[in-house]
């Protein structure tokens, strides 16, 4: 009886969510998020009959000067406040997509890095144009030099000499014959080899019961897991018997769990 009534004084309180709460209990509450929306109107738009009553603008009198008379000063006011607390969305284990970043998260969540139970195997030839690249992967890719050899007989003068290998000559009997001799060097730099390419995921370190992650099981977590129930949605630390499924055994499992029950 004891459960069944703790159970539903959570799901009573269930909709004391961020959107009811004022300013203060917005930014108390490290889940809710206050957005600010506010117009603003000029005081100087205003006549003589509302610029005393509006709070932020006073009536006033200038002069001598450009302008002489009475205006209406004090800046801006608040023509209406919209503001209001929204549940805040921070970044999830999940949006990390390296294992640097997500053993040093940026955020408050405690991730972990779950390697793929596949690996990918990469030839090395896509490092080809790249020395660097090949060298980034020692003992598995390796830069290779290729040297092969061409007839420079096809080039002209103005391009012969500016071939690796290549010389324009003229004959010493006859001076009017020349020709691109020599033979054309051509370089060709590969990557050789093949490397493995170890993926996985960023998840969330998790513990049974646990549902916001805060490293403290309690009644929060009840209302988050009642919540979560309600929209149709799963995590896996609310899970309590790892069913694959959050439902209401998982809630009276968690309120033992709370209650210190066995």
């Amino acid at each position: 009886m004891n459960r069944l009534t703790f159970i539903i004084f959570i799901f009573s309180g269930l909709y004391a969510q961020c959107d009811e709460y004022d300013q203060f209990q917005c930014n108390d509450n490290d889940n809710c998020n206050w957005v600010v929306d506010i117009q603003y109107g000029s005081c100087s738009n205003l006549g003589s009959s509302s610029c005393d009553a509006t709070s932020g603008c006073w009536g006033a009198y200038q002069y001598p000067g450009w302008y002489s008379g009475w205006y209406c000063a004090g800046g801006t006011y608040i023509i209406s406040d919209n503001s209001y607390c929204e549940n805040s969305e921070p970044t999830a284990c999940s949006d990390i997509d390296t294992e640097l970043e997500c053993n040093h998260p940026l955020d408050s969540f405690d991730c972990q890095w779950v390697e793929d139970s596949e690996t990918e195997i990469v030839e090395c030839s896509e490092f080809d144009n790249s020395e660097n690249g090949c060298n980034n992967y020692p003992g598995e890719c390796s830069w290779e030099e290729e040297i092969t050899y061409g007839s420079c007989s096809s080039y002209d003068q103005g391009t012969c000499n500016n071939v690796p290998g290549c010389y324009w000559d003229c004959s010493s009997w006859y001076t009017w014959v020349c020709w691109c001799l020599g033979s054309e060097i051509i370089t060709d730099n590969v990557c050789e080899g093949e490397y493995e390419i170890i993926t996985g995921s960023c998840m969330e370190a998790y513990h049974l019961g646990d549902v916001n992650s805060d490293e403290v099981i309690n009644v929060i977590d009840i209302v988050e897991l009642v919540s979560i129930i309600l929209n149709a949605e799963y995590v896996i630390n609310g899970d309590i018997n790892q069913d694959g499924v959050n439902n209401i055994v998982d809630i009276i499992s968690l309120v033992n769990i709370v209650l210190g029950v066995n």
